[in-house]
Formats: structure tokens, sequence, C-alpha cells
């Protein structure tokens, strides 16, 4: 072999690792731009978590004014108060699907599904 191709090759090796630092790197770029996406979304996700359960909180204390009001206006009537904490699990909603006809009694069926209102 002589050194003219002993160079060539060394010059084509060297290419083809300059193109394969140039994908690293590129791939290195977009790995850095999705963890930043990611983190700024979960910066909104703890955001939104806190803005939740500050308006939980207050449907609550709105919630026990409300039994408060109720049970002080029973009492002054002599009745027993009718509002009552609810201990059993909520009911499943129903699987019925929805069709305009269903929720207002002044649609009407056309040719297809969707309802047409008067």
């Amino acid at each position: 072999m002589t050194a003219l191709a002993k160079i060539g090759g060394i010059a084509q090796a060297s290419d083809e690792q300059a193109r394969g630092v140039e994908e690293v790197n590129t791939a290195v770029g977009q790995v850095d731009t999705v963890t930043q996406s990611i983190s700024a979304n979960a910066e909104q996700s703890a955001a939104a978590s806190e803005e939740l359960n500050s308006q939980a909180a207050q449907v609550q204390a709105l919630a026990e004014q409300l039994r408060t009001l109720v049970d002080g206006r029973a009492s002054e009537a002599g009745q027993q108060p009718t509002v009552s904490r609810r201990t059993e699990p909520p009911r499943p909603a129903t699987t019925a699907p929805f069709t305009a006809a269903s929720s207002c009694p002044r649609a009407q069926h056309t040719s297809g599904d969707e309802g047409q209102f008067l």
C-alpha cells in the first residue's frame, strides 16, 4: 500500500468520523430541546395543580358555609337538617350516548344522526 493510498484512507475515515460527530451533536441538541420542553410542561402542571388545590379548598369552604346556613335555618324552624355528607362513592355516569333529541325536546332528527333544531 502506498503512502498516497494510506493518506486517502485516513482522509475518508476522518470524514466519516466528522459526520458521526455531527450526528451525535444534532441528537444531543434534540435531547436538550425535549428536556427543556418537558421541564416547562412540568412547571405548568405544578402551577395548575396548585391552582386546582386552591380552588378545591375554596369550594370546600363554601360548601361548609352552605351546610352551616342550611343547618341553622333548619334548627330555627325546628326541623332536622336535610343536607348531609355523602358517605358512599358517587355513582358512575350512564353510558347512554348523547343525542340532541334526548336532551332537547324541540330537536328533530334528519336523515343522519345529528339533530336539527327549530
